[in-house]
């Protein structure tokens, strides 16, 4: 799921920088794509007490493996 969600925004970046001529740095990406994987997974996973500062912490384990 966070594959897609990565893919997902890189592909919406693309468009908004061919078709708007806007650019975003890669941080503001990178927070964009943790907000959506969580929405993603509380919709998809029914998870009613997960916080988002927990989700983006559990990456950031994942990140340093």
């Amino acid at each position: 799921m966070i594959w897609h969600a990565i893919i997902w925004m890189i592909w919406k970046e693309r468009n908004v920088r061919i078709f708007n001529n806007q650019v975003k740095e890669v941080d503001e990406i990178v927070d964009e794509i943790k907000a959506v994987s969580w929405f993603w997974a509380l919709c998809r996973f029914k998870i009613v007490s997960f916080l988002f500062y927990e989700w983006t912490w559990s990456l950031g384990i994942l990140e340093s493996v």
